[in-house]
């Protein structure tokens, strides 16, 4: 074998070698590319997740609002209905009041009717009795002229 059978391979194996280190250079490039990607996309979405984060807590502090309100609200409405019912017994109360009242009121009417008629009644017999009176008077007073008269006629 002579020194140039020799260098062929060498030379060649030399030039396999460089090839190889360029596609490692290449694999290396596109791995360094890859992993700037990849952390620039998890930078993106750790980015999102706290903005979600966030997101997150705002929704729950108006959850927490307005479970609050809705409690208002609830007992508010409580309230307004028990009021509302001792309204309507206030009121039923009040109309059985003012029908006790009419009732009331209509038999005062009666009695005060009743009794102006008992006074009409008795000014009518003491206005009867007053003319028998008067006319009993003035029977009297003529019986007595005419005894007078006679009397005097006699004389």
């Amino acid at each position: 074998v002579t020194q140039a059978d020799d260098f062929v391979p060498v030379s060649a194996h030399l030039s396999s070698v460089e090839g190889y280190k360029i596609a490692l250079e290449e694999l290396r490039k596109r791995y360094d590319d890859n992993v700037h990607e990849k952390e620039d996309e998890m930078e993106g979405l750790e980015k999102n997740v706290s903005h979600l984060s966030e997101r997150v807590e705002v929704l729950e502090e108006d959850k927490s609002l307005l479970v609050g309100q809705v409690k208002g609200l609830k007992t508010a409405l409580e309230r307004a209905q028990h009021s509302a019912t001792r309204h309507k017994r206030e009121a039923a109360q009040l109309t059985q009041r003012v029908n006790t009242l009419k009732v009331s009121l209509a038999q005062a009417i009666n009695i005060a009717e009743q009794s102006t008629l008992h006074k009409l009644e008795l000014a009518e017999i003491s206005d009867l009795q007053e003319k028998q009176k008067r006319s009993h008077q003035r029977l009297n007073t003529d019986t007595k002229v005419k005894e007078v008269k006679k009397i005097a006629n006699e004389l």
